[in-house]
């Protein structure tokens, strides 16, 4: 059987992968990016390793983009996703956010800010498992088509980059009918694979990784700082919060069944 090979240079390391082997790409990164996580744990903060992890993120899929079979159509200001998509997340990238929101905002522009997140909160526990996924909501960092927090956006947010902007738009236009969406494959298994690499590593360690709605569990993280302090001390982070298993359809449940 004939072999395709994609060549990786990573940190002046090699990675040798079978392109027509995705389970095997997904493990690998996954393994590479859950022992640099790891280690990193043992030795800096919760919060500046995941800062870290984000940066390797992004240098990983700038260079697996170099080497991709298909092109990328997702364009600054091509924002589509962030509207109809619903945003997973762990507790060290809230806190993260956190962290960068309260540096960033006076006391003033931050009491806002929470008020309009309680708005988009209290809509999005209104609506039924079906709703939530087939309503547009935009996210609440979403500003003139451009993320006010890309620096730092959620592993979720990266992971997703297609091949062409039509299948995005109709989505968009179309949320609640079933649209082929065309991703990039080897930026789809690079990213997925790292960033199942860096939960498994906080994981390992103890802490919570449990996925949850992104404006809630930020509502909760901003409004409740005994949220953080539970975190630290390896505890469930959020307690009100959305989880995405709370959020799956029944009939999902049906079909895997």
């Amino acid at each position: 059987m004939e072999i395709n090979w994609l060549q990786l240079k990573i940190n002046k390391t090699q990675l040798i992968l079978t392109l027509n082997n995705p389970i095997q790409i997904l493990k690998s990164f996954a393994n590479r990016a859950h022992k640099e996580v790891g280690e990193k744990l043992g030795s800096k903060t919760t919060i500046s390793t995941l800062q870290s992890s984000l940066r390797r993120h992004e240098s990983l899929i700038k260079t697996v983009s170099e080497k991709a079979s298909q092109i990328v159509a997702c364009k600054e200001g091509c924002s589509y996703c962030c509207s109809y998509c619903r945003v997973f997340v762990t507790p060290a990238e809230v806190f993260l956010l956190k962290q960068s929101l309260q540096q960033a905002l006076s006391v003033e522009q931050l009491t806002r800010f929470i008020s309009k997140l309680n708005e988009v909160v209290n809509y999005i526990n209104s609506l039924n498992k079906h709703d939530f996924y087939n309503k547009n909501i935009d996210c609440i960092f979403l500003e003139n088509n451009m993320c006010r927090v890309y620096d730092i956006r959620p592993l979720s947010c990266r992971n997703y980059h297609a091949q062409d902007v039509e299948g995005c738009f109709d989505t968009f236009n179309n949320p609640e009918t079933d649209v082929d969406s065309a991703f990039v494959d080897d930026l789809f298994l690079a990213g997925h694979g790292f960033t199942n690499g860096v939960h498994k590593a906080y994981k390992m360690k103890g802490f919570d990784v449990t996925s949850y709605e992104l404006h809630s569990a930020l509502l909760e993280a901003l409004t409740n700082t005994k949220s953080e302090k539970r975190w630290a001390k390896k505890k469930k982070a959020f307690l009100t919060a959305i989880t995405e298993d709370s959020r799956i359809p029944t009939e999902v449940f049906k079909s895997v069944i």
